[in-house]
């Protein structure tokens, strides 16, 4: 199993370096188009071991394709031979592989067990919460806690913190608007997938960091559904900065100002004065198009491996007893007669290859 897990993030490793020198070379900038993109590799990178594991794929082999042995002396007995080489050193590298395997799955089963704690916990603030019934809310499951200071989203179900009956009424179409893009897009259990992902891939750096770009997008997509709404970026930014200086993110739930990126997206909110496009479907279409031949290159690719008559040779040679080394050995150390020839003769065996 943990050659496989290996080989599907080497190949997901791969597909993100090119999306996103792609992403680069071309100047994308419409969040829309990145996040869709970002969702196509996260899509390919839980489906690579499954995708490869059907494809005729195969790792370069760093071995040789005869396997060298310790051949006996003429004076041991066939019950003393030593082993061959090859098996002693399989048998050391399946030691190796348990506990490198051992290794994967304790930290992996920890970063699962994280994240479904996580969500245990934050389905019980969901449910503890009191549901909030207005026309402001415009239809979502909107539900109040005194634990959460800042809005958070957990699936469809907005919480909101106990102050938000003071809040104005501009700071809470802000707040639905910015929250209630996050359910309609289900932002949630896309960054669901991508813990998933980080869990199964966690000794990948790159599978953290696309967690981590997924969550970003999310923001500054919402982000703009927001500023369409109250059409006042100022005002929108000074709500970020007020939630962020309180922030305290639930577990598993998707905060609206999450300290580490507020700066950033205010600074982005002040200094751009168009809002980016929504995807339709020649966009989306567009997209798939331009991605889906390098998940196909990225799972498709060929490894040059050990060919299948070095793989017979191989079995047939480890396949040798005892006896059978011992009479290979005493060949080799008969007698030989030197037999003299003219060199002449060997004039008949030189000759030259040309090109049609």
């Amino acid at each position: 199993m943990l050659p496989l897990v290996l080989e599907a993030a080497i190949r997901s490793m791969l597909l993100v370096v090119a999306i996103w020198l792609g992403l680069r070379v071309l100047r994308v900038r419409n969040p829309n188009i990145e996040m869709a993109a970002w969702q196509l590799v996260l899509l390919a990178s839980l489906l690579m071991p499954f995708l490869i594991g059907w494809a005729p794929v195969s790792l370069p082999s760093n071995t040789l394709p005869i396997p060298q042995f310790l051949l006996p002396d003429l004076a041991t007995s066939p019950a003393a031979v030593v082993a061959p080489v090859a098996p002693l050193i399989e048998a050391q590298s399946v030691g190796w592989r348990a506990v490198a395997t051992s290794i994967y799955l304790a930290v992996a089963a920890l970063l699962m067990l994280r994240l479904a704690v996580g969500c245990a916990l934050t389905w019980r603030l969901c449910r503890s919460a009191v549901p909030i019934r207005g026309r402001w809310t415009e239809g979502h499951d909107v539900r109040a806690s005194a634990v959460v200071n800042v809005p958070v989203t957990f699936g469809s179900t907005i919480l909101l913190p106990e102050s938000y009956a003071s809040w104005e009424m501009v700071k809470r179409r802000a707040v639905m608007a910015h929250e209630g893009a996050h359910v309609a897009r289900g932002d949630f259990y896309v960054l669901f997938l991508a813990s998933i992902n980080r869990a199964i891939f966690w000794f990948n750096p790159l599978a953290w960091w696309l967690h981590g770009r997924l969550a970003d997008l999310a923001e500054e997509r919402s982000d703009v559904v927001a500023i369409r709404d109250i059409g006042n970026r100022p005002r929108y930014a000074e709500v970020l900065i007020d939630f962020s200086s309180k922030a305290d993110q639930a577990a598993s739930a998707l905060s609206m100002a999450r300290p580490r990126t507020v700066r950033r997206r205010v600074e982005r909110i002040l200094t751009e004065t168009t809002l980016p496009r929504d995807m339709d479907w020649k966009a989306w279409s567009t997209t798939v198009a331009c991605i889906l031949p390098l998940v196909v290159v990225a799972v498709g690719a060929m490894a040059q491996g050990p060919s299948r008559n070095d793989e017979k040779d191989e079995k047939k040679i480890t396949a040798l007893d005892a006896e059978t080394l011992i009479q290979r050995r005493k060949e080799q150390r008969r007698p030989r007669t030197e037999v003299q020839i003219d060199p002449a003769i060997l004039d008949n065996y030189v000759g030259h290859y040309q090109l049609g």
